[in-house]
C-alpha cells in the first residue's frame, strides 16, 4: 500500500531528509509506501519487486516527486537487502518507531530519489557506499 504525499504534510525533519535543500521547491510530492509483504509461500517470485517497480514508474512519470520512501524494522535484515538492490538509500535510525506487540522498536527511513533530488546524500555518503561495496 503507497501513497503519493504532499511534501507539505510532511514534517521539516523528514522534509529536510527527503528533500535536498537546493531544489526542494521543485518538489511538492513524495510517494510513501506503507507496507508491503508477501507470504512466504509467494517468496521470490518477483512479486514485491513487481510493487516496487510500479511505485517507481509512477514517481518517473511525476516530476513534481522527487523521492519514494518507506519505513522498515532494523532487523528485518531481508527486506533491508530487497529494497538496497532496488537501489533505496539508509537515511536515518528512527527509535522506538513501531509498537509491536506493545514493545517499541527501531526502524529505518529508507529513500530513492528521483528528478535531479538528493535528498539527505552527501558526496561522502556516496563514495563511503561505494568503497563499502567493493571492499
Amino acid at each position: 500500500v503507497g501513497a503519493m504525499v504532499s511534501t507539505k504534510k510532511l514534517n521539516l525533519a523528514s522534509r529536510s531528509l527527503l528533500l535536498s535543500s537546493s531544489n526542494s521547491e521543485y518538489f511538492s510530492r513524495v510517494f510513501y509506501i506503507m507496507t508491503l509483504g508477501t507470504d512466504r509461500e509467494y517468496r521470490q517470485l518477483g512479486l514485491a519487486t513487481a510493487l516496487i517497480q510500479q511505485c517507481i514508474q509512477q514517481v518517473r512519470e511525476d516530476r513534481s516527486c522527487g523521492a519514494l520512501y518507506l519505513h522498515v524494522l532494523i532487523e528485518n535484515t531481508s527486506a533491508i537487502r530487497f529494497y538496497e538492490r532496488l537501489g533505496f538509500w539508509r537515511v536515518q535510525l528512527i527509535p522506538n518507531y513501531y509498537t509491536i506487540n506493545e514493545q517499541k522498536r527501531d526502524c529505518y527511513l529508507y529513500a530513492r530519489y528521483f528528478h535531479g533530488n538528493t535528498g539527505h546524500l552527501t558526496v561522502y555518503i556516496v563514495l563511503s557506499a561505494y568503497l563499502n561495496a567493493i571492499w
